[in-house]
């Protein structure tokens, strides 16, 4: 029941627009460029690192600079606008409550039990996320760490200068620690997309309780007044 609640909740943010791609798009002007700059400068220092170190920690400067500039603007923007953003959240959570009205959640009770549920899932999600890396990155080590000290035992074996043998089991380590750092980001990417999920159940949660707070309990006390 909650999996089909939460993939109607997805469908509904999406043909209300509360997704995240059209948050973006509300953002005031100001805030738009300087993310969009800040974005590119981060990958523009990235791309120049190949090029001209110098260059590269130019747009890194330029990145930081931009970051701190959005972070006074947001934050100023959020204390200017707290009270229509208030109000905007009791409308947006007053919507909320009217969908999962028709789908016959009507009672606290009903929401509540469908939160925990949801939270459950949520935690079995990022134990399972959790032990598939780790489960991952311990067969890395183990298939990695023989391979090494069996070629580092062949070139002991097969030279006998001292700096030779440095040199190439220096050479060794960096080119094993490539290929598990490589590794290790393909099941960081596979990570990211359990997170991304489970961030999309959590944000459910969060809706659920929104709605608990400000349709029932805000509102019971504003009747009881």
């Amino acid at each position: 029941m909650e999996t089909y609640m939460f993939y109607n909740y997805l469908k509904w943010k999406k043909e209300s627009k509360n997704d995240t791609f059209n948050k973006f798009l509300k953002f005031p002007l100001l805030s738009k460029i300087a993310i969009i700059l800040m974005i590119t400068s981060g990958l523009l220092s990235f791309i120049m690192l190949f090029f001209s170190e110098i260059i590269s920690f130019i747009f890194i400067i330029i990145e930081l600079a931009l970051g701190v500039i959005n972070f006074i603007h947001s934050e100023k923007m959020h204390i200017d606008n707290s009270p229509q953003k208030f109000q905007n959240f009791k409308n947006y959570c007053k919507e909320l409550r009217i969908w999962l009205e028709s789908f016959e959640f009507l009672q606290e009770e009903q929401i509540s039990i469908m939160q925990k549920r949801i939270n459950n899932i949520v935690a079995e999600a990022k134990a399972k996320s959790k032990s598939r890396k780790e489960s991952a990155e311990k067969w890395l080590q183990i298939l990695i760490i023989p391979i090494i000290l069996a070629v580092a035992n062949s070139i002991i074996n097969s030279q006998t200068d001292l700096n030779d043998i440095i040199s190439n089991i220096v050479s060794l380590l960096i080119i094993f620690l490539c290929i598990y750092s490589i590794a290790i980001s393909f099941v960081s990417v596979f990570s990211f997309f359990d997170n991304w999920q489970i961030s999309k159940y959590e944000k459910f949660s969060n809706d659920l309780q929104s709605v608990l707070d400000i349709e029932f309990y805000c509102n019971s006390k504003n009747h009881q007044k």
